[in-house]
């Protein structure tokens, strides 16, 4: 852990290491996605449908807005209902409201990627605060 100083003066381990393994296994998530968004062989497609389908909790063989949110929740993320609209209707190339596995290959890059940036401000904004 890291020691800083509060603005009272007092020491707070900042556990910066823990940040750091979160990001490292983040990268390896946006590696992993943009793998499977270029994939074309049967094992990388294969994972790529398991996590689909692992989102795809009524088993529709589409991702609809209630479990695009509920898959943010489990990351730790609340996009409104205004920022999942936005991402449906940004990937939907169908425009029938729903995502199918084709339309979440590309989105999922875009997802992994947000979820590293935004770990990556959180850290520089802790570094900010305890400097």
């Amino acid at each position: 852990a890291d020691k800083f100083l509060d603005p009272d003066g007092q020491e707070v381990d900042v556990e910066f290491d823990l940040m750091d393994a979160h990001e490292e296994e983040l990268m390896r998530a946006v590696s992993l996605a943009r793998h499977l968004a270029a994939a074309h062989d049967e094992a990388a497609l294969a994972k790529g449908h398991d996590l689909f389908r692992a989102i795809d909790v009524n088993d529709s063989g589409f991702i609809d807005v209630n479990e695009l949110s509920e898959a943010f929740r489990t990351m730790k993320l609340h996009p409104t209902r205004d920022q999942l609209n936005y991402l449906l209707t940004k990937y939907d190339e169908n425009g029938d409201g729903e995502i199918e596995f084709e339309e979440f290959r590309c989105m999922y890059v875009e997802l992994a990627e947000l979820h590293l940036e935004m770990v990556r401000e959180q850290k520089r904004q802790l570094k900010a605060l305890f400097s």
